[in-house]
């Protein structure tokens, strides 16, 4: 019961994910779309950013996971390169710290709620069985 109660957390914390992901991927896209790369190393991950925004939103979703991904440098070369490089950071920022805490308070919510009522189910199933 508990796992089905954290599974329905998870499904929420991704829906609640993937607005944020699709506004940041919007922005970046948006933004990139009107910019160009000389360099190929960052062409390659301006095109994975600016070909469309659902490409866009893969690209930031496994950001989320590896910030490493990033390349803030990449960012700073374009013709955005003020605007850019702050909403990757801002988006960083939101995404592992504040998403994730947010995913963890979830489920330790859903834990200590049954954990309080555990005391409840072991009476209610043993006089059942009794």
């Amino acid at each position: 019961m508990m796992v089905v109660k954290m599974f329905h957390d998870v499904v929420r914390w991704l829906l609640i994910s993937m607005v944020i992901v699709l506004a940041f991927a919007a922005g970046l896209y948006h933004m990139l779309r009107i910019s160009h790369q000389t360099d190929d190393e960052c062409a390659h991950y301006q095109e994975a950013l600016d070909s469309n925004i659902l490409t866009a939103m893969g690209k930031l979703f496994f950001v989320a996971l590896d910030s490493g991904e990033a390349n803030i440098d990449c960012l700073s070369s374009t013709t955005v390169w003020g605007t850019a490089p702050a909403v990757m950071v801002l988006y960083l920022l939101l995404s592992v710290i504040l998403l994730m805490n947010m995913l963890i308070a979830m489920m330790a919510k859903t834990f200590d709620d049954y954990w309080e009522r555990q005391k409840e189910m072991y009476r209610f199933t043993f006089a059942q069985v009794g």
